[in-house]
């Protein structure tokens, strides 16, 4: 089938054959060692070497990043200077949002709120998120992010809790 699609081949597998039968049998088994031990260090070049190089760094970066999350633990909430925001969750979010001219329709009461932002700028909606996280005890828990039509714009579905 090769030799009729590629005449070239034929012969060169002919030649190939009749090379190798001129080969004594000591000769042979020399040239197939040789075959097997080039062929693994191919293998050890072009696939082991790069995934063991590949693995150390990956973990490397591991130990990197949980070092500095350790660190980002101990060192505790980042407060700008000011004191924390006190009040219930409710009023603490509709007073932050209002410079960022955000409109949050804000559900429930006590340690778990539900707020859902109709119309918002990405960024802006980011930022308040930033501002009261920051300034208060008030963490998402969970957040949904939807993009609306207008390019920037998204309406967002967040958990917040104390």
């Amino acid at each position: 089938m090769i030799g009729s699609a590629f005449p070239m081949a034929n012969r060169v597998g002919s030649g190939v054959a009749g090379w190798w039968r001129e080969r004594s049998p000591r000769e042979q088994w020399l040239l197939g060692l040789l075959a097997a031990l080039f062929a693994l260090w191919l293998l050890t070049t072009l696939v082991i070497t790069p995934l063991q190089s590949a693995r150390a760094a990956a973990r490397a970066d591991i130990q990197t990043y949980e070092t500095l999350s350790a660190r980002l633990r101990r060192s505790g909430p980042l407060m700008s200077g000011a004191a924390a925001v006190k009040g219930p969750p409710a009023t603490i979010l509709a007073s932050s949002a209002a410079p960022f001219g955000i409109a949050p329709a804000i559900v429930g009461e006590g340690a778990e709120v539900r707020v859902t932002v109709a119309d918002a700028s990405y960024d802006a909606l980011l930022r308040w998120i930033a501002a009261f996280e920051q300034s208060s005890r008030l963490r998402v828990a969970r957040m949904r992010l939807d993009s609306r039509p207008v390019s920037g714009m998204v309406s967002a579905e967040l958990l917040v809790r104390t």
